[in-house]
């Protein structure tokens, strides 16, 4: 399996992932709900509890491209294809979801059409 293709599994898994762990584990799981609250209340400073998710998910994607760094076989292949996938995952979702759609950054989507669209 070429590269890139690797890649986009890998973020397909991670946004399927996402929408479950959302539901499940965020929202009815009262242990998950008690940080992720903090993302639909109004902020007060530069970060909020639901933060600790990102460091969560980034774990797992740097031991996966450590390990296919280090490891040249298939197995390696796919795990560092993996462990990129998880991270421009997160890189995507930051920058969409919590910048544009939680206005976490100063960056703002030119016309309505185009944010609304994206949202």
């Amino acid at each position: 399996m070429p590269g890139a293709e690797r890649l986009l599994r890998a973020q397909v898994g991670m946004e399927m992932w996402a929408r479950w762990a959302h539901k499940v584990l965020w929202h009815d799981y009262l242990p998950g709900w008690a940080l992720h609250k903090s993302h639909h209340v109004p902020r007060v400073g530069p970060f909020e509890a639901n933060d600790v998710y990102a460091v969560v998910n980034a774990i797992p994607a740097m031991a996966l491209c450590l390990y296919g760094f280090v490891t040249p076989t298939l197995l390696g292949g796919v795990a560092f294809g993996a462990g990129l996938g998880i991270t421009l995952f997160g890189i995507m979702y930051m920058f969409i979801h919590d910048g544009l759609v939680h206005r976490r950054f100063p960056v703002r989507l030119q016309g309505q059409a185009g944010s609304k669209a994206l949202i």
